[in-house]
């Protein structure tokens, strides 16, 4: 068939969720496609940056029984790693259901889910993956006409932004060089610049930072690891704890955020005092987080950005015991340090090393001399901060708007995104990260595997909708 008689639908950005949202379309559409997929990292197609990752020590944070990246066939990612992986101690000490395996080995996965979903896909549809970055989106003829930076040209029906995360946008200071300060951890010389340094300073201690400190001693670094906070939080860890809590449809209630913390607290205590563990009060609660977010008035979502989410965090973004066993064994042996305090600046000095000078709350600063400094302080949340050219260019003409706490972009509850004048699209759609600030519990595979089923059908029924119309 002609690819001009087909529909057209592009998606920007080919990680998980990009990349199981065409997947998607191909098990549904009974009409023919031609999908593109944008991807401006050649070798993230399939996985993203995520699971790009080439250190076997990087583990997944989820274990592998819950990892399928198809919601029908939840052991697919567990039965694909029994076939294909073999046990490679001490990272991966079994493979099994309550098994955190390697990130590589997913990355793995997901690319031949991807490529056996072109492969086999009825002869109707073509796929076509484009390596380049989506530059300029410009609504057009009930869809968008799309630009790329290599110059490439085309319109498409429907538009996809799956975007994933962003490196925070923090001004380097003009004294940093950016040879000794990063604010991307996965920069792919990142590592090795740390692995030549007696000394580092990690700004950060969440599971960015654990990535980076067991990559370090898996590499042998013998150096001073420097972990800088402003609460010192560390992640807690991972442990079997039997069956899930159980928490009704309706738990949960609370009118305000102070009442549901207040709640939620209240049923960690009972349950433990039962015997149980906290960890199955915050996983049990995983399926009720969006109902519960969305509950929330604006001024309290603002609040629990300010004053919760730390805490929440830590509890409920946890790691792997092996990852937890080493970075506990560097505490009490001195080679790591980590200071309750935030970075408030850092120049470079006269040895081209760096001083960080520390600054906790109603204490004297504290010069600290490092070698290195990387920023592991998460993604960046407002989006209309970034240097990116696409989303620059939505912003700039109104195609697009901050969600209203600034995380992420305004969207409907089926992703469809919102405009300036807060008018929903009906042909430019996101998916994942960019939804935080709506569904809040949108970064995870359990919950971005459904969010890919669930907009590749209402892609679809947009097209059978708008085909009815001419």
């Amino acid at each position: 068939m002609a690819l001009s008689t087909m529909k057209q639908i592009t998606i920007v950005g080919a990680g998980f969720s990009g990349s199981l949202t065409a997947v998607h379309l191909l098990r549904s559409a009974t009409m023919p496609l031609h999908i593109r997929l944008v991807e401006k990292t050649a070798n993230q197609v399939g996985k993203g940056l995520a699971y790009s990752a080439t250190q076997i020590c990087h583990l997944l944070n989820v274990p592998a029984g819950s990892m399928s990246a198809l919601p029908d066939q939840p052991d697919h990612f567990l039965n694909w790693a029994t076939a294909n992986c073999r046990v490679e101690a001490p990272w991966v000490p079994e493979i099994a259901a309550t098994a955190f395996l390697p990130r590589a080995w997913y990355g793995r996965y997901l690319t031949q889910v991807l490529q056996e979903a072109i492969a086999t896909a009825p002869h109707r549809h073509a796929v076509e993956i484009v390596t380049d970055e989506v530059t300029c989106l410009v609504p057009a003829h009930q869809g968008h006409n799309i630009t790329t930076h290599l110059g490439a040209h085309w319109h498409a029906d429907l538009c996809v932004l799956a975007l994933g995360n962003f490196a925070q946008t923090r001004p380097m200071e003009p004294a940093a060089a950016p040879n000794v300060c990063h604010r991307n951890p996965w920069a792919p010389h990142v590592l090795e610049a740390l692995l030549q340094t007696r000394r580092c300073l990690l700004v950060g201690s969440g599971l960015t930072t654990l990535d980076l400190v067991v990559a370090l001693r898996a590499n042998h670094y013998t150096g001073r690891i420097h972990i800088a906070s402003r609460r010192g939080l560390t992640p807690r860890r991972h442990r079997p704890y039997g069956q899930l809590a159980i928490l009704e449809s309706g738990a949960l209630q609370g009118s305000n955020l102070r009442a549901l913390v207040r709640e939620v607290r209240q049923r960690i205590a009972t349950h433990m005092a039962q015997g149980g563990d906290w960890r199955s009060v915050i996983d049990a609660m995983r399926p009720h987080n969006a109902r519960l977010w969305q509950s929330l008035s604006l001024s309290d979502r603002k609040m629990f950005m300010r004053h919760v989410r730390p805490y929440w965090d830590n509890h409920r973004h946890r790691t792997a015991a092996q990852i937890d066993d080493i970075f506990r064994a560097a505490l009490s042996d001195g080679s790591i340090v980590v200071h309750r305090a935030r970075v408030t600046r850092h120049e470079t000095d006269s040895t081209g090393g760096v001083i960080a000078t520390l600054q906790r709350h109603g204490q004297p600063a504290l010069p600290l001399e490092v070698d290195q400094i990387v920023y592991c302080t998460g993604p960046e949340p407002n989006l209309k901060q970034l240097d990116a050219p696409l989303l620059r260019q939505l912003f700039a003409q109104g195609c697009v708007q901050s969600n209203p706490i600034g995380f992420g972009l305004a969207t409907n509850a089926k992703g469809a995104l919102i405009n300036a004048t807060g008018q929903a699209s009906p042909t430019l759609f996101t998916i994942g990260p960019p939804m935080k600030g709506h569904l809040w519990e949108t970064t995870a595979v359990p919950e971005l595997r459904v969010q890919a089923a669930a907009l590749a059908s209402t892609l679809l029924e947009q097209l059978e909708r708008t085909s009815a119309l001419h």
